[in-house]
């Protein structure tokens, strides 16, 4: 099911003219991070935010690289 949802939501992003999508994720959930790197996503940067629990990893994807990892 994962899959398939972020399929749909790349291909939205997409028919609404983005050119990159970018997400933020938990920092040590490495199965997830690892999910998200064989979809074409790439390590932005990391953060700690003063109201959340866990460090942040922002993650990004170009979109103009056609279904990269799909």
């Amino acid at each position: 099911m994962g899959q398939k949802l972020l399929e749909h939501v790349i291909a939205e992003v997409e028919a609404l003219g983005a050119n990159r999508l970018e997400i933020g994720i938990i920092k040590k959930h490495i199965e997830l991070k690892h999910g998200y790197l064989k979809h074409g996503f790439v390590e932005k940067n990391s953060a700690r935010f003063e109201q959340l629990p866990f460090e942040v990893l922002f993650m990004y994807r170009d979109l103009n690289q056609k279904k990269q990892g799909m």
